[in-house]
């Protein structure tokens, strides 16, 4: 993989998605934590465990050793996170969510 990285000055802001490719130095699971540090402005150990998100082990399988054309697609801290078999990654904000009607 390369060490790209391409995002908006801004972050992922819902409409453009931060997009990464694995570096060369790391796995699928630290590139995922790296992006969502950097979007999210926080430390990686103060993120969620991965795994509360999506089943790592599985993930690095199809990524690392699957088809070229998997797609894998899950939410993680407010983000939407999207993995392909090329090593991409792409992150998107999730959209606020309204509240149930009557609901305060």
């Amino acid at each position: 993989m390369t060490d790209f990285q391409n995002h908006d000055a801004d972050g992922a802001d819902g409409d453009t998605p931060f997009v990464t490719e694995r570096k060369s130095s790391e796995t699928t699971v630290e590139a995922i934590l790296r992006s969502v540090a950097t979007i999210t402005g926080v430390d990686e150990t103060e993120l969620d465990p991965l795994y509360d998100a999506v089943a790592v082990e599985a993930l690095t399988a199809l990524v690392d050793h699957g088809d070229r054309s998997v797609r894998v697609t899950f939410g993680y801290e407010g983000h939407t996170v999207v993995v392909d078999g090329d090593g991409s990654i792409r992150i998107v904000d999730d959209p606020p969510r309204n509240p149930p009607a009557g609901s305060d």
